[in-house]
């Protein structure tokens, strides 16, 4: 009897052994589900930088395609005072950038003739009566220009395309108000500025 009881106890331990070998050590337990989280958190941190790297990229392309580039020869002007009373002599600057790689030579003695116009209205052609040459040095040049707050025209006699000259044969003054200080040349591969808005003043 006390032969097969011990028998019996023997293959109970054996069972519990096979049983507690194939329970992990909780510590083994912990170490593996802390290299299963770090695999995982590297994979996902993986493909993140995957499509943060797709997304980037996309976006430079959008930046280069969608960028504009700026004119090899452009021009704008810097104005001092916008504000002036009429009768004073108005002054400016046109700021040339020429990226072209080379001087321009022109067929003008002046580069630029400027003056006060409302609603797109030409400069008189008498201001640009002028004979010479000149030339757009390469870089960044800057050019003083002058302007009158005059009428460019008057008529010694009555006349309906031009104002009666004063006493003395002076222009009379515009009217006072808001006026596009416009440029013109007379060749045409010199860059004209856009036009700024400046007041005249009584």
């Amino acid at each position: 009897m006390n032969a097969v009881t011990s028998s019996a106890n023997a293959k109970s331990n054996r069972i519990n052994s096979r049983t507690r070998s194939a329970s992990p050590d909780p510590n083994t337990q912990a170490t593996i589900n802390f290299v299963r989280w770090v695999i995982a958190m590297a994979m996902a941190f993986a493909l993140l930088s995957s499509g943060c790297s797709r997304e980037n990229s996309s976006s430079k392309q959008i930046f280069t395609t969608t960028t504009e580039v700026a004119g090899p020869l452009s021009a704008h002007f810097e104005v001092e005072n916008s504000d002036l009373i009429l009768g004073e002599l108005g002054r400016a600057t046109v700021i040339i950038n020429n990226q072209t790689g080379s001087e321009i030579d022109l067929n003008a003695c002046a580069l630029y003739v400027v003056a006060p116009t409302q609603d797109g209205d030409p400069i008189a052609t008498s201001f640009l009566t002028c004979v010479g040459t000149n030339f757009i040095s390469l870089g960044i040049s800057r050019h003083d220009v002058t302007f009158s707050t005059r009428v460019p025209l008057c008529s010694r006699e009555p006349s309906p395309r031009a104002p009666t000259c004063l006493p003395g044969g002076l222009a009379p003054l515009l009217p006072a108000g808001a006026y596009n200080l416009t440029a013109q040349s007379l060749d045409p591969r010199v860059p004209i500025p856009s036009p700024v808005q400046i007041n005249l003043n009584d």
